[in-house]
């Protein structure tokens, strides 16, 4: 199984739009991340992303160009300082490649619990845009197969 992690791409800013939705800059970087992935051969049969806009457009940029067929799902959750410990529950027991589009600090904790068990190392630097690409192996331990930066 392939869990993979994204930061949503470059956002406009606060003061430029209350909801920060994608800069063109942070598309272009989401469009690069999902053709990398795409042309590595990595899918996934879900994609699940924040309620933040900036997560939401991400995710649909990255089902357009990596992984059409894959179901979108809004989940909660995915915020920037929610708890790990109940995302990488539910992911343990999946069994289908997973995508996750979340926000710093979330996706870099949730590498960190589900490779070393706690949520406390910085094992990627996500810029906007990074995908982290874990798998696990048949003993049900994580791993860090990639890391695709746009």
């Amino acid at each position: 199984m392939q869990l993979i992690l994204v930061r949503h791409g470059h956002a406009v800013s606060e003061e430029a739009d209350p909801l920060r939705p994608l800069s063109e800059a942070g598309r272009e970087e989401v469009r690069k991340t999902a053709a990398l992935l795409q042309a590595q051969g990595f899918s996934a049969g879900v994609i699940y992303h924040s309620q933040k806009e900036r997560a939401r457009e991400t995710a649909c940029v990255l089902k357009d160009i990596f992984c059409p067929q894959a179901r979108l799902v809004e989940k909660e959750g995915l915020a920037p300082n929610d708890r790990t410990e109940p995302l990488a529950g539910m992911i343990n027991q999946e069994t289908e490649n997973i995508c996750v589009v979340g926000h710093l600090p979330f996706v870099s904790c949730l590498v960190s619990r589900l490779v070393t068990g706690c949520d406390n190392k910085t094992l990627v630097h996500f810029r906007t845009g990074t995908a982290a690409v874990l798998e696990k192996s048949a003993a049900g331990r994580w791993d860090i197969h990639s890391v695709v930066q746009p």
